[in-house]
């Protein structure tokens, strides 16, 4: 997993609350 996650659309750092969502969002495209 990534240590320090980016938003790919608007290049700053994501908050918590959009972490497990962020994830989620790249697990679709990724395997981990």
């Amino acid at each position: 997993m990534f240590t320090v996650a980016f938003s790919p659309k608007t290049k700053r750092q994501i908050t918590k609350l959009e972490e497990s969502n962020y994830y989620r969002y790249i697990s679709d495209y990724f395997t981990f």
